[in-house]
């Protein structure tokens, strides 16, 4: 068990490597948009002409990758049982780069996210990552598999869709992201689920960078659908978890264990 002090320095330095390194990672994108011509421009309301840059999905997904990589040697993380859900965010978050450049009709988008989707639910079936149990909520406790991976499939598909939906009001996405993911972290800290604080920590500080670079440049950034795929799919994950490991944090929170699939549900309403 780690103590207090070394947590928080590890958290501390997590975040503030991880802004450093995502900063990098989205100069070198920027110069990449801005040398292939794929900037957009915006005429604001006092006429003035503003840069654009969408897809920031990519900067999420090469800092949680390279983050992960690089921790992996630490004994109070484990990303060799997650490293399914981050290869499948990877591939949503490209996915969506290719829709925020080319045109991909709703029919094409809900074929590849089912595809994505489903296969990593079939393959959290087996090391229990899916949603199995409502813990008592409308009288439903334990679910049947068929159910379990419809339940879990719907969750995925209907959040990811959800925020993706918001991904055009600018900054939207990045303050509710901050905000999520830092309402978990206490929870996931007392229960030393110090993986997900882990990926909480990365988001966070990536957003925090986003938010900085939007109130300080005239550029703006939009993260657009492979940000919002990547971030709504984190945010189905962490729910999913959340109500999995309620039984966890009965012994410190004053909660009825059904009254946990409501909790999550508020999260995000």
């Amino acid at each position: 068990m780690q103590s207090q002090f070394t947590l928080i320095f590890y958290y501390s330095g997590l975040f503030i490597s991880v802004v450093f390194l995502s900063k990098f990672i989205y100069e070198g994108y920027i110069r990449f948009l801005t040398k292939f011509n794929l900037t957009k421009d915006f005429i604001t309301s006092t006429s003035k002409k503003i840069k654009i840059y969408y897809s920031t999905g990519v900067v999420f997904s090469i800092s949680l990758l390279v983050a992960s990589v690089s921790l992996d040697n630490l004994d109070f993380v484990d990303f060799k049982n997650i490293s399914p859900e981050i290869g499948t965010s990877i591939l949503i978050a490209f996915f969506g780069v290719y829709k925020d450049f080319l045109k991909v009709s709703n029919f094409q988008k809900y074929i590849l996210l089912s595809f994505l989707i489903s296969m990593l639910v079939y393959s959290s079936a087996v090391n229990g990552t899916i949603l199995n149990n409502f813990n008592g909520f409308l009288g439903v406790y334990d679910l049947s598999p068929i159910v379990s991976f419809i339940v879990t499939f719907l969750i995925y598909v209907m959040i990811i869709n959800a925020v993706s939906r918001m991904q055009r009001i600018s900054g939207y996405n990045i303050i509710f992201g901050i905000m999520f993911f830092v309402s978990l972290k206490s929870t996931y800290h007392l229960n030393y689920l110090h993986t997900l604080n882990t990926i909480s920590t990365i988001i966070i500080a990536i957003c925090v960078l986003f938010l900085l670079i939007n109130i300080k440049n005239q550029e703006k950034i939009f993260i657009g659908n492979s940000g919002s795929f990547f971030l709504g799919f984190w945010i189905a994950y962490f729910l999913i978890q959340y109500i999995n490991e309620s039984f966890n944090y009965l012994n410190i929170y004053n909660i009825k264990d059904e009254n946990f699939p409501i909790i999550a549900m508020a999260l995000i309403s």
